[in-house]
C-alpha cells in the first residue's frame, strides 16, 4: 500500500480481504501446530522437532506479520467490516504469542514458554 490519502478500489479491497483471510488461516494453522507439538514433545523436546519447528514457522510468519501490520496502519483506506478487523487483530496477537513461546525456548525460560502456549491454546479460533 502507498501513503496516498485515497481509498482503495473495490477490486483491490476484495484482494486485500482475501489476503487477510489467508493470513489468518496461515497463522492459526501454525499456532495449531505449535500447540500440538508442545503437547507431544513438551518444553524439552521442542528443539528436536523435525521441520518445521517453531523457529522455522516464525521465520515464515514474518512476511505475514509485515502484511498484517501494513493493513493495520491503513485501516482508514480500506472498507473493512468488524469481522475483517477482528481477523487482523487475532492473527497479530497469535503471532506475538508464538514469538513469546519461541523466545522462551531460546532463553530456556520454561515459564515464559508454557504461559505463551496456554495463551495460544486459549485463543478462540472462530
Amino acid at each position: 500500500m502507498t501513503g496516498q490519502d485515497t481509498k482503495v478500489s473495490l477490486f483491490e479491497d476484495e484482494i486485500i480481504k482475501s489476503k487477510i483471510l489467508k493470513a489468518w488461516e496461515d497463522v492459526f494453522k501454525a499456532s495449531g501446530n505449535v500447540i500440538r507439538d508442545s503437547g507431544l514433545y513438551g518444553f524439552d523436546g521442542m528443539e528436536l522437532i523435525p521441520n518445521p519447528n517453531i523457529h522455522q514457522m516464525m521465520k515464515s510468519l514474518k512476511v505475514v506479520a509485515v502484511i498484517l501490520a501494513d493493513i493495520s496502519e491503513n485501516l482508514d483506506k480500506i472498507d473493512f467490516d468488524a469481522e475483517q478487523i477482528r481477523l487482523v487483530i487475532n492473527a497479530q496477537e497469535q503471532i506475538r504469542r508464538m514469538e513469546r513461546a519461541a523466545t522462551g525456548l531460546l532463553i530456556e525460560d520454561r515459564g515464559m514458554f508454557e504461559a505463551a502456549i496456554a495463551e495460544l491454546d486459549g485463543q478462540a479460533c472462530f
